[in-house]
């Protein structure tokens, strides 16, 4: 089922996966961008516990809020048509997850440790129910990192056009 909502989301890059007692489960992710600007359009498989599952994401341009409409149940046969045309633009990682309690709002902190051509990056984001909640937020103490919600060079869609040289090129300017 479809679902259309304003993403309110801020974004970090952290020195390390937080300890794995924090962790309730991950998840590995393959995305494909279709394209980038303006906005996104990218297609998506999840590795579950009882097989792939496969979505379709578009995005608006923004930082911290911006519109998102997504179908979690896109249909295999429909994802290998799409998969092929997404090569030079794409993202492997894990991603964890963590759940929060922060000024008494339950939140879901997802950390991604990306693999393939932005290896050694580990990037945090959490969505929050509004931008009141988002700007109030401040990092636990066992995380250590920069934000980049309003640096263009680490959202997903521009990370995926990275060669692994380019990625090795931004993470010596920025890391």
């Amino acid at each position: 089922m479809a679902h259309d909502h304003l993403e309110v989301e801020r974004s970090w890059v952290i020195k390390a996966v937080p300890d794995k007692s924090l962790i309730a489960h991950s998840v590995y992710h393959e995305i494909g961008y279709l394209f980038h600007d303006p906005g996104e359009l990218r297609v998506y498989a999840k590795k579950l516990l009882d097989g792939w599952k496969y979505g379709i994401t578009v995005k608006s341009d923004g930082d911290l809020a911006r519109q998102e409409w997504e179908d979690k149940e896109f249909p295999e046969w429909a994802f290998n048509i799409v998969w092929p045309k997404t090569k030079t633009n794409r993202i492997y990682k894990t991603r964890y997850y963590i759940d929060i309690i922060h000024n008494n709002i339950k939140l879901l902190i997802e950390v991604d440790e990306y693999l393939e051509n932005c290896e050694d990056l580990i990037r945090m984001e959490c969505e929050f129910p509004s931008q009141e909640a988002a700007e109030s937020f401040w990092l636990p103490s066992w995380i250590e990192g920069f934000e980049v919600t309003n640096d263009s060079r680490f959202k997903n869609k521009n990370l995926a056009r990275l060669s692994r040289e380019e990625f090795k090129a931004l993470k010596n300017s920025k890391l």
